[in-house]
């Protein structure tokens, strides 16, 4: 013990005053530390994406947010990233997520002891939020007015029942001011493309932790939502 608290103390030669004695030159080091201040503890992560739908052999690449103490960002923090169903969603130490056979995954991703999930859906079609701007799981202004601009990829057997729209909500599922733009929807058909739209909101002053965009697309002649992807931001 000594020996080894001796070395840490000859590193600090700085803290070391000369002619100490051993005993004084474990306090010394121990008063001293070395030098390194520990790292922030993290409270939280949060995944960029709540829930994406792929075909199978498409990928996308989720991120995630990691906060501290106050939700300050611990940027630099190592993520690992997991799966419930190898065999139905695959995903990379980098977060990039392949769907493999028709089915439905949940993937982790995990910093220390706080996590966060996202739910995968692998299956004939697929509608992904594949660009958002501002980028999701990043910090929202509150009072802010902000242009959300998300590129959409899809990939459908049969045309939507409807007109494809972003959908914005708060944390309870409550809509928010929606100043739509240009492009506010777009009437997409079967087979593989892109889409941008174009949304202006109003972040809430207060009583506002995250903002929800939806992408939901109803199959033609369904009765209820069939595919649904979903990223967040953050209201700080």
């Amino acid at each position: 013990m000594l020996h080894g608290v001796w070395r840490s103390a000859r590193r600090l030669g700085r803290c070391r005053p000369a002619g100490l004695g051993p005993a004084a030159v474990v306090a010394a080091a121990l008063a001293c530390g070395d030098g390194t201040a520990a790292p922030p503890a993290v409270v939280s992560v949060r995944a960029s994406h709540m829930g994406v739908t792929l075909r199978v052999g498409d990928t996308v690449t989720l991120r995630a947010a990691v906060m501290g103490a106050h939700d300050a960002p611990i940027p630099g923090t190592r993520l690992v990233w997991s799966t419930t169903r190898e065999g139905v969603a695959a995903v990379t130490a980098a977060g990039t997520v392949r769907g493999v056979a028709p089915g439905v995954a949940l993937i982790r991703v995990a910093a220390g002891t706080a996590e966060d999930t996202a739910f995968v859906t692998v299956g004939a079609d697929g509608v992904v939020l594949e660009r958002l701007e501002p980028a999701p799981a990043t910090a929202l202004a509150p009072g802010a007015r902000v242009i959300i601009r998300g590129t959409v990829r899809y990939a459908l057997t049969t045309a939507p029942a409807g007109d494809v729209a972003m959908v914005v909500q708060d944390q309870r599922g409550r809509p928010l001011q929606d100043w739509s733009e240009s492009q506010p929807s777009w009437v997409i058909g079967a087979g593989d493309g892109t889409a941008t739209l174009v949304d202006t909101i109003d972040v809430p002053a207060a009583g506002v932790t995250e903002v929800h965009v939806f992408l939901p697309v109803a199959a033609a002649g369904a009765t209820r939502t069939e595919t649904v992807t979903s990223a967040r931001y953050r209201v700080r």
